[in-house]
């Protein structure tokens, strides 16, 4: 999902930005107009970016993503093998 902020003159995604609600401080969606969680009025103005993915920083290396639950089994060329502090289930592929 692609939003274009003509206040701003930026063009935002889902995946690195989220309107931050200056009441409540959770996230909600770019097209939300008003916060998904206390309903406080959201505009443009909220839009802030988010912090890396913790996926991308196991697959990175960075040392990161450990410090947010995933410890790296294995890796090789073709595969990353992470554990997960809270699982969905036993396995998740």
């Amino acid at each position: 999902c692609y939003l274009h902020s003509a206040g701003l003159g930026k063009f935002f995604t889902n995946k690195t930005h989220k309107k931050i609600c200056p009441s409540c401080n959770k996230p909600s969606a770019l097209l939300l107009e008003s916060c998904s969680f206390c309903s406080h009025a959201l505009s443009d103005e909220h839009i802030r970016p988010l912090g890396r993915d913790p996926l991308l920083e196991a697959v990175l290396g960075t040392g990161a993503a450990k410090s947010q639950g995933f410890a790296e089994v294995h890796r090789s060329f073709e595969i990353l093998v992470l554990k997960n502090c809270y699982p969905v289930g036993q396995e998740h592929l």
